[in-house]
């Protein structure tokens, strides 16, 4: 692609442009962790998380001893590991960095796929700045709650992946393997929400923009990025399911 960025300060290079950015990040994300009250399903998740520390079934997270399958367990197994790995189950500052850092992620995952889109690429740099300190990005991500922001997360991701796939002269197997295990993890965190919310519109613009070439010459490849999707996805509720029947 043309990149229009000649002329721009010395400041604007893509190594300076992500170390401003993750400074931003850290300002927005992890400074004073602990200073919000938590929330209600924030709790519940750090319950569930606590009970797996403690001992409990990682394919079958329970709240106060009662199964909890309504959601994907993703968020809750991240913070689990954070217990384990910090022997911490009381520090909300610890506990809600799962979701500091996968709203940095998002806000990364966002820059990339803006400068696999756009000729400007100081552009899709402001874009990434003006995401990282929106105000519902620093909601969903300084809360230990977790289902939103890692949904989407994965969900940018995958979509950057999968315009790299469509951006190949040949085939891209490993690219659409890629974005297939993003969408499975974004499954896994909140369920069909950002497949629905944002990889369907997404598709749909890239054919509207003309990408319908491109979507033709690499569909065995999209085919196989679904086939991931869905045993990634799956897992979680499959693995719940037969743990279920055992007992």
């Amino acid at each position: 692609m043309i990149d229009s960025d000649a002329g721009r300060p010395r400041w604007s290079s893509p190594w300076v442009q992500a170390l401003l950015l993750a400074v931003l990040c850290y300002f927005c994300f992890f400074i004073n962790l602990e200073a919000q009250e938590i929330g209600l399903m924030e709790a519940r998740n750090f319950v569930a998380a606590r009970e797996i520390h403690a001992g409990g079934s990682w394919l079958l997270p329970t709240m106060n001893g009662e199964l909890r399958l309504a959601k994907p367990p993703l968020p809750t197994w991240l913070v689990a590991v954070v217990m384990n790995l910090t022997s911490n189950t009381t520090d909300l500052g610890v506990l809600r960095l799962p979701s500091a850092f996968g709203a940095s992620l998002l806000v990364f995952g966002f820059w990339w796929l803006a400068r696999l889109l756009a000729s400007d690429r100081f552009t899709a740099w402001l874009g990434a700045v003006v995401l990282a300190t929106s105000l519902l990005m620093l909601t969903v991500g300084r809360d230990g709650n977790g289902w939103d922001v890692y949904c989407y997360c994965f969900m940018v991701w995958a979509l950057a992946a999968l315009v790299k796939g469509w951006q190949s002269p040949v085939r891209a197997f490993g690219w659409f393997g890629l974005a297939g295990v993003l969408i499975g993890l974004s499954v896994l965190s909140k369920g069909p929400v950002a497949p629905y919310g944002m990889l369907l519109p997404f598709c749909a613009s890239w054919l509207w923009r003309g990408g319908w070439a491109a979507a033709k010459r690499h569909l065995p490849e999209a085919a196989w990025a679904v086939v991931v999707a869905l045993i990634v996805g799956g897992l979680g509720r499959c693995f719940s399911t037969r743990s279920m029947h055992r007992k």
